[in-house]
């Protein structure tokens, strides 16, 4: 019986930490380490060779900020996994030869890859899935803040999120929150044999 208690109790201990808020800590960390670890490619330029290489600068990045923040272990496994789920450093198996950026596009070939964004400068972070999320939370006290972070880590503020917007970056994804949103337009990757128009 007692072994039985003892494992509800850590079973009781796991859900309470897996539904815990989001902390200033992780919110500001999330900030860092897509700072230091830009989906697009490294901070000092480039392209990641890898998924590999992007996730291991992701993994350094949020081990430094738990040795300079308040941030949880927990919070610092949420932040690599996040990590490990993006397309971030991936490489598609089937690459597109052909973008358009338009509402509702129509193209005679086999579309690879599809998104809508608010204009046509954000179509090539969409379709790579590189787009940064970010969020107007609800915060202690009625105080609301601004975080980036990935699609997961931006889902998983629930019902604290007051708006949510996508952008190439974090300081334009900030931008746009508490701004109108637009009709938007369409992305589409194609991979084509041959292309006339657009």
């Amino acid at each position: 019986m007692r072994t039985v208690s003892v494992l509800a109790l850590l079973i009781a201990a796991a859900l309470v930490a897996a539904s815990a808020p989001v902390t200033a800590a992780a919110a500001g960390a999330d900030d860092a380490v897509a700072g230091a670890c830009p989906c697009a490619g490294p901070a000092a330029g480039g392209s990641w060779r890898s998924h590999g290489q992007y996730l291991s600068c992701v993994t350094r990045a949020a081990r430094r900020e738990a040795h300079v923040s308040s941030l949880r272990r927990d919070e610092v496994r949420a932040i690599v996994r996040d990590g490990v789920r993006s397309t971030c450093g991936a490489r598609s198996r089937e690459e597109a030869n052909v973008e358009v950026c338009a509402p509702k596009p129509s193209l005679p070939c086999p579309v690879v890859r599809t998104a809508h964004v608010d204009d046509c400068s954000e179509c090539s972070a969409a379709l790579a899935g590189e787009l940064v999320h970010c969020a107007r939370v609800d915060g202690p006290s009625g105080i609301q803040g601004d975080v980036c972070g990935t699609a997961t880590r931006i889902g998983a503020l629930g019902k604290r999120t007051v708006e949510r917007r996508t952008a190439v970056d974090c300081n334009s994804c900030k931008a746009k929150l508490g701004t109108p949103r637009g009709e938007g337009t369409d992305c589409v990757a194609a991979l084509c044999d041959s292309f006339a128009g657009h």
